[in-house]
């Protein structure tokens, strides 16, 4: 999925579109071609939805570049200006770690409880 040229997030963005949409996203903002103020008004219009938090989040917290780090402060802040959404799915997102967590280490699983955290 390619970002239009003017940047806006579709209305209704699926789960699996706003995958493909974060995905891309990431790859324009490691060419340089994304201004960080471009870069918050984009994430928080993404994740004013849950599809598109959900898909935002799969596709940041797995993205394994470089340039990840470095924009935590605006991705941060974005997801500030959307903390409702975001509120709730983080705190639902923590609660299935945790027990995920717990549940593999009473089973003595250490390396999935690992992969879990």
């Amino acid at each position: 999925m390619e970002i239009p040229s003017t940047f806006s997030v579709p209305d209704s963005i699926s789960f699996e579109g706003a995958i493909e949409f974060t995905q891309s996203l990431l790859a324009e903002v490691e060419q340089r071609r994304v201004s960080e103020p471009e870069l918050e008004r984009i994430i928080t219009a993404l994740v004013q939805s849950e599809n598109g938090a959900r898909g935002f989040f799969v596709s940041y917290l797995t993205d394994d570049r470089d340039f990840i780090d470095s924009i935590q402060p605006t991705v941060v802040q974005a997801l500030l200006n959307s903390e409702g959404t975001v509120g709730d799915l983080l705190t639902k997102n923590l609660v299935m770690s945790t027990a995920m967590i717990l549940t593999h280490t009473r089973n003595q699983n250490s390396e999935l409880a690992a992969g879990s955290a």
